[in-house]
């Protein structure tokens, strides 16, 4: 068995009277979310969304804007949304037939101001005002799997504290951690991916 975790960054990309936020929301907590339970792999699920610690007399919104201007929390401030999926053995992302591939990842939007007026002019199809579209037209989405090295729980053994961890920060370097992220272009979805180890980063 070799446990690890999923994290899925994703930002809203779809013009808001199209697909909403409350709208994503909706879909990730009470379909996607079922869905991958749903399968034989992932233990347990949770959604996060970026909040940075904001100084006295700063907001966390006012917070959040001063750190796009910093290259080490960019990626968090412009990728808010952060789900992590637990799996007790991550080989189950590479077995045949692994369900987590085959979750379904449409969802039903408002059609755009341009496709009614198609509509309406007999250039394309109506379904009252309703269209089913990937999440990948509508939102960035970026995927990376983690292998875990060591967990703890607090009081787990007393006095290990750092001497339990020594052991295992050589082992980090050689560790392999593949990235994937998506990209609608063109009616073509790209599939990106890069993997890092022993100091060294490889990407396609």
């Amino acid at each position: 068995m070799k446990p690890g975790i999923i994290l899925v960054r994703t930002q809203l990309t779809a013009d808001p009277s199209e697909f909403s936020q409350a709208q994503f929301n909706a879909w990730y907590d009470t379909q996607h979310i079922p869905d991958l339970l749903a399968t034989s792999g992932i233990r347990a699920a949770a959604r996060y969304y970026y909040s940075p610690p904001a100084p006295a007399g700063l907001t966390t919104e006012k917070a959040a804007a001063s750190a796009d201007g910093d290259s080490t929390t960019m990626k968090k401030s412009t990728m808010p949304y952060l789900a992590v999926y637990w799996l007790p053995d991550v080989r189950w992302l590479h077995e045949e037939g692994c369900g987590f591939w085959s979750v379904p990842l449409t969802v039903q939007v408002t059609a755009s101001p341009n496709d009614a007026a198609k509509a309406a002019a007999g250039q394309g199809e109506r379904d009252d005002e309703r269209q089913e579209k990937s999440i990948f037209e509508l939102a960035q989405v970026e995927m990376e799997v983690w292998e875990e090295v060591k967990s703890a729980k607090s009081g787990e053994r007393e006095g290990a504290g750092a001497e339990q961890w020594a052991g295992y920060q050589g082992q980090l370097s050689g560790l392999v951690w593949p990235s994937f992220w998506f990209e609608l272009g063109e009616g073509t979805l790209f599939v990106h991916a890069s993997v890092s180890f022993g100091g060294y980063s490889i990407s396609c």
